[in-house]
């Protein structure tokens, strides 16, 4: 399926569980309908409760230092402003080289999980 809608620079996420990769799309290669993309942030949620129905962050993990991923585009879901905005607003805050090498494996640990729940959609 091509994507004729998606275009560089776009923010998608990947979600597994309570815990979402927000990352720029660099390329779609339609041929293999696969994505190049570039980590932004790994968010873990909370709970939405009957009160408040909306999902915060409860960890927020820089990734923009980190390795570029290609990923299945069936796994990607388009990210709205409203929940980028605030991410990069903390992404802002913090430095960027604290804490790289736990937040890779945080990262790879995510890419495990998600390849474990979704078999099918990164067979070629």
């Amino acid at each position: 399926m091509i994507r004729d809608d998606w275009r560089p620079h776009q923010i998608f996420y990947l979600e597994q569980e309570r815990t979402r990769l927000y990352a720029e799309l660099i390329q779609f290669v339609a041929a293999r309908n696969l994505c190049w993309l570039r980590p932004i942030a790994l968010c873990c949620l909370s709970e939405p409760n009957a009160v408040n129905a909306t999902e915060t962050a409860v960890a927020l993990y820089d990734l923009r230092q980190g390795a570029d991923l290609i990923c299945p585009a069936a796994l990607l879901h388009l990210a709205l402003d409203t929940e980028v905005l605030p991410i990069w607003a903390q992404l802002h805050g913090l430095k960027p080289e604290s804490a790289a090498a736990q937040n890779a494996d945080r990262l790879r640990q995510f890419m495990q999980q998600l390849w474990q729940a979704e078999p099918e959609a990164f067979q070629p």
